[in-house]
């Protein structure tokens, strides 16, 4: 009986053996049908290469269109801060033509006004230098022109701006050194002049008194320059 039962087991082994693929296998199928297949196989990876194509171009349109949109909304705000900007600019449009304006009034004025004089102040202070006693009958002032000279003034003649005539009345003899030496003490005062001393006796009550005429030179270091370049 065990006999037997090995016999059987070393039966089904062997035939088991050869059933495995032990013994040549012989593919019984005709080329076409290989073919078919293969090109079925092929068709696949096809279709699937081109489904990854289309994805491929699809994906590419919209990351496209996503930029054009961005691209158009850039330009849509640089024009309308562009309109916005020449807006403001339409705006100032008059500015240059006011600033020329002014420009041409300060020259006009600088001009104009280039050999101002504040006489007020001068005025002022040809009384405060005057001795003690002394008071002003008259002033007169007369502009000279830039070649106007008598030879008398050492400014020189484009230096020149006024000449300045006056008549003060003294109490007593007046010392005309000293009252020339005050008039010189003035900035923009140049070569005073005492050109008669007289004097009146007293009349109907009247003081006596001595009267003294005499001029001064006007020089540029009396100009204002309020209305010239550089000016304060």
């Amino acid at each position: 009986m065990t006999a037997m039962l090995e016999r059987q087991g070393r039966t089904k082994q062997s035939s088991k053996t050869a059933l495995s693929g032990g013994l040549p296998q012989v593919n019984l199928l005709p080329p076409e049908i290989r073919a078919a297949r293969s090109l079925r196989v092929a068709k696949r990876y096809l279709v699937l290469l081109l489904a990854a194509v289309a994805l491929a171009c699809a994906l590419g349109y919209v990351g496209a269109l996503l930029s054009r949109s961005d691209a158009n909304a850039l330009l849509s705000e640089a024009q309308s801060r562009t309109a916005q900007l020449q807006t403001e600019q339409n705006k100032y449009a008059e500015v240059p033509t006011i600033t020329s304006a002014l420009t041409q009034s300060e020259n006009a004025a600088s001009a104009t006004m280039g050999d101002e004089v504040l006489w007020a102040p001068y005025l002022s202070a040809f009384t405060a230098v005057l001795p003690a006693g002394v008071t002003v009958d008259t002033v007169a002032i007369t502009a000279l022109a830039d070649t106007e000279t008598d030879g008398t003034s050492s400014a020189s003649a484009t230096d020149q701006l006024a000449s300045f005539a006056f008549t003060v009345r003294s109490p007593s003899v007046p010392d005309a050194a000293a009252l020339l030496d005050a008039l010189s003490s003035v900035t923009g005062f140049t070569d005073p002049f005492v050109q008669t001393v007289s004097f009146t006796a007293n009349q109907s009550g009247g003081a006596s008194y001595y009267s003294v005429s005499g001029t001064v030179t006007v020089t540029s270091a009396a100009l204002s320059h309020r209305f010239t370049e550089g000016s304060n």
